[in-house]
This record gives structure tokens, C-alpha cells and sequence, in this order.
């Protein structure tokens, strides 16, 4: 027996080197993935990935290398903000999450730009984080 068995299926359980997708169309327009390897479950959204690249005007592996991008930059965020608070170590608990909270939200996007110079992402970058901060700082007319 599968140490994975907890996964149903018709065919029964699954051996643990055996990967098996599934597609199942829900709707003309959505299309979900099952990926089993090893016992984990990823489930991937073909539309969703079709509208951002609708959306940034991208292709495939373009798309694929942004994905990356922000996954790394978030990545390195959390390791840097832990690095950072474990320099100085705040003893609350409450206090500590909340500044690793501020501190991993204002490291990630240079992290993110840094990552992305290699990448060959950084235009793309340095443009999405232009409009985010435009969406989050731009002051509002009072009538």
C-alpha cells in the first residue's frame, strides 16, 4: 500500500515515483491540473496564467521567468528579514513579527530587482514596481 493513498482515485493508489496529471475542464474557459509527485498535490490554473499573460503582454517563458523572479525575490526577503531581525533580536514575540512583517515588506523589492538583473527581467520589474508604487503612494484629490 502507497504511503499515499490518501489521494483518491479510480485506478487505486499510486506507487511513490509514479507522476500522474489529470485535466479536468470545469468550464470552456477553465482548465485545472493535478500534478502527484511524491505525494504532493499542485494544482495549476491554465486560465489564470493565460490572463497574466494577457495581461503583461508576455510569452511562455518569459511568464515562467517573472514567476521565478518573484518566487527567488520573495525567498531571499524572508532569509534576509530573518538575518536582519536575528541581529537584533527583539524579545516580544508580538513586536518581533510584526517588524519582520515591515522588514521582509521593505527589503522585497530589491530583492526582486536584484534578482531579476540575471534573469534579463529587470525592465519588466523595474516597470511593475513603478506602477505598484504609484498604485500605493499616489495622493487623492479631496473635493
Amino acid at each position: 500500500m502507497s504511503n499515499y493513498s490518501h489521494i483518491s482515485s479510480a485506478s487505486g493508489p499510486r506507487n511513490d515515483a509514479e507522476i500522474m496529471i489529470r485535466i479536468r475542464s470545469l468550464s470552456k474557459n477553465f482548465a485545472t491540473a493535478w500534478v502527484f509527485f511524491g505525494g504532493q498535490v499542485l494544482i495549476c490554473n491554465y486560465s489564470m496564467f493565460k490572463k497574466l499573460k494577457q495581461k503583461w503582454g508576455v510569452g511562455p517563458l518569459q511568464l515562467t521567468l517573472i514567476l521565478f523572479t518573484f518566487a527567488v525575490g520573495g525567498s531571499l526577503s524572508g532569509y534576509a528579514g530573518r538575518w536582519l531581525m536575528s541581529q537584533w533580536a527583539p524579545g516580544n514575540r508580538l513586536v518581533y513579527s510584526v517588524l519582520y512583517i515591515i522588514c521582509v515588506t521593505l527589503i522585497w523589492p530589491f530583492m526582486v530587482l536584484l534578482v531579476s538583473v540575471p534573469l534579463g527581467q529587470y525592465a519588466f520589474f523595474k516597470k511593475y514596481l513603478g506602477s505598484l508604487f504609484n498604485k500605493l503612494f499616489r495622493r487623492r484629490k479631496i473635493k
